[in-house]
């Protein structure tokens, strides 16, 4: 048997040592990472909407790439103004739209405000496929910009 050495973050492997740890396991936690593998493949096809959600969406649908996130046509971005209510932008085609006008996600948050904000802060996104709205910055694991 070969094997390859994968990026995987030190924190979660940490985790899940504890974990085991904690349930009283005796459970290598690589074996155990290798058994998730394992389980997801098996289940990935017919737990589509749960494990592979860009199936669902589709290779060639529209959207709007934000940085390294890909926001799919129906996606809503919401932003709360300094009075407590809420303004919405909506993913249109290949278009982020906020009252007719194709912006950005920065120029969104700032026509907002009415200032400079950072959008991945302060803007929060509720995708086709999401029950409830996340901030922004959840989306984008791995963009150190």
């Amino acid at each position: 048997m070969s094997y390859i050495s994968i990026p995987f973050p030190t924190e979660s492997f940490l985790q899940l040592a504890a974990f085991l740890r904690e349930q009283g396991s005796s459970r290598d936690p690589v074996v155990v990472i290798e058994d998730a593998v394992e389980y997801w493949i098996d289940n990935a096809s017919w737990k589509k909407e749960d494990l592979m959600r860009e199936t669902i969406v589709g290779p060639d649908s529209r959207g709007y790439m934000w940085k390294n996130v890909f926001l799919v046509q129906g996606t809503l971005l919401r932003m709360k103004k300094k009075g407590g209510a809420f303004e919405y932008a909506k993913v249109e085609g290949d278009c982020l739209v906020y009252k007719g006008e194709s912006l950005s996600p920065n120029q969104f948050a700032f026509k907002v405000a009415g200032n400079a904000r950072d959008a991945w802060r302060d803007v929060w996104v509720k995708r086709p496929m999401d029950q409830d709205y996340v901030p922004a910055n959840f989306l984008r694991k791995g963009d150190k910009d």
